[in-house]
């Protein structure tokens, strides 16, 4: 937290991504200064212990979708490789066209 909050007084935009946090965890970043969720639905989650067995942790993804200052980036691709397309519209949904950042694989593979 401490150099989340040390970077944004020094005009930089932190963001997390590829992480197991949980989303109490994020809200303490969006404190300190957390502004963007990268990579989202791709390689992220939660391995903690449900509160109520048989039911999955809440994570970074869930967390982005509920806090509105917290924006997102995604990287689409037509084959879902990095997310899946279902995913996306969840995301869309959620977000809105204003709060997603779009990253682009261009001339990387056929695929892309």
């Amino acid at each position: 937290m401490d150099f989340i909050r040390t970077a944004t007084e020094c005009g930089m935009v932190v963001g997390v991504g590829h992480t197991e946090a949980t989303p109490e965890l994020v809200a303490a970043g969006l404190r300190a200064g957390l502004k963007v969720a990268i990579h989202w639905s791709n390689a992220t989650g939660n391995l903690g212990q449900p509160h109520f067995a048989g039911t999955s942790c809440p994570g970074i993804d869930e967390a982005a979708l509920d806090y509105d200052e917290l924006s997102a980036e995604i990287i689409p691709d037509r084959d879902g490789l990095h997310v899946h397309p279902l995913m996306a519209r969840l995301l869309f949904k959620a977000k809105g066209a204003n709060r997603i950042l779009v990253i682009t694989r261009c001339g990387l593979s056929e695929t892309g």
